[in-house]
């Protein structure tokens, strides 16, 4: 008596393909968040000169309030960059607004970095603030 084993084949390949289509749904978000955090730490390369300016203008004013975008060491202010709409220095803190390129959006992933001076050392610390910040690409 022969057998016909073509239906058990059938079940096992459609849930073979369910089993398949399950586990990509559950890697394709995290692979997702990860290129945005790969994404955004090439903005914070761009950002820790200007966090570099800052320092340098704080050491040397020994005030935030003279540490602006182009002036005291601090990089100038870009406008329209390539991959960065706006990234602007007023006062020491930094305003970091990206294209609407890389599934980055201008207002949703922007990031706002607040110096916090140091007295007995003349440094400054960092605090992230901003949807950057909500999206976990930047820590505090």
């Amino acid at each position: 008596m022969e057998r016909n084993n073509q239906g058990f084949i059938r079940l096992e390949m459609i849930l073979g393909f369910i089993l398949v289509l399950s586990l990509l749904g559950l890697v394709t978000p995290l692979y997702l968040q990860h290129r945005h955090k790969v994404n955004y730490s090439q903005l914070i390369e761009i950002v820790s000169d200007y966090k570099a300016g800052v320092i340098l203008c704080y050491q040397t004013t020994h005030s935030l309030k003279d540490c602006d975008g182009g002036q005291n060491g601090v990089p100038p202010n870009i406008l329209n960059g390539s991959s960065i709409q706006w990234l602007l220095v007023s006062k020491g803190i930094i305003y970091l607004f990206p294209k609407n390129i890389n599934a980055f959006t201008t207002l949703g992933d922007y990031l706002i970095l607040t110096p916090n001076p140091q007295a007995q050392s003349q440094t400054l610390s960092w605090t992230f603030s901003g949807a950057a910040l909500r999206k976990a690409y930047v820590h505090n």
